[in-house]
């Protein structure tokens, strides 16, 4: 006589279902691995764009910065000349260098961090959570440069939309869930730690502008 335990029933149905879960696995994981190749092109584009951003960024930066350096000595002769009306209005064109400096310091210092996050393409579950990262902080960065230098916007743009479509591929392929509550974690961090060394390099490269001038 035979018998048929119900708990034996419940273990094999149980261990089925496990095996179906890990063939999944293995067919997503097999997926990634397969699209690896492609997917590390799109992330060699990526870096480059990011890499031209980081230049482009420079370039601008060391442009406000001889032209901050122009108007600062226009000031000092102004001030010297005690033309209070004109020296007001020097002074709030060095004040609005001084933020669009800090603004390109800022998104210059991510974005070389950024690149850094991309050297290692094997891991699906590092990868999207690193693609998830790029998205949000690039949506950060547009609304810091936007008001103080505007020309960066298309790039950003094209940055950002490229980004998201290769963060739904990599997640889809990978079975990954993109979360971007634990990303916005990251990026508080990243954006913080950007300021901190924006407002040191700012101090260090650009003339304070106190005790130069004594407007009423």
């Amino acid at each position: 006589m035979k018998f048929h335990s119900k708990w034996i029933k419940d273990e094999f149905n149980s261990n089925m279902k496990l095996s179906e879960n890990i063939l999944e696995l293995d067919d997503q994981k097999m997926d990634f691995m397969y699209n690896l190749d492609s997917l590390s092109s799109k992330i060699s584009i990526i870096k480059d764009m990011l890499n031209r951003q980081i230049l482009n960024l420079y370039e601008r930066f060391n442009h406000l910065a001889l032209q901050y350096n122009q108007i600062l000595e226009k000031l000092m002769i102004s001030n010297e000349e005690n033309n209070i009306q004109y020296s007001t209005l020097l002074l709030s064109e060095l004040y609005n260098i001084r933020d669009a400096c800090k603004s390109i310091l800022v998104s210059k210092i991510i974005l070389e961090e950024m690149i850094n996050k991309f050297d290692i393409l094997d891991d699906s579950k590092k990868l999207t959570q690193n693609l998830s990262i790029l998205f949000s902080i690039i949506c950060i960065i547009n609304s810091i440069l936007r008001p103080k230098v505007c020309e960066f916007n298309e790039s950003i743009k094209i940055i950002s939309k490229i980004s998201k479509d290769l963060l739904v591929d990599v997640g889809h392929l990978g079975g990954n869930v993109i979360n971007f509550m634990e990303s916005n974690i990251e990026v508080k961090k990243l954006v913080y730690v950007a300021n901190e060394n924006a407002e040191k390099r700012i101090k260090n490269q650009l003339k304070s502008l106190n005790n130069i001038i004594n407007l009423p």
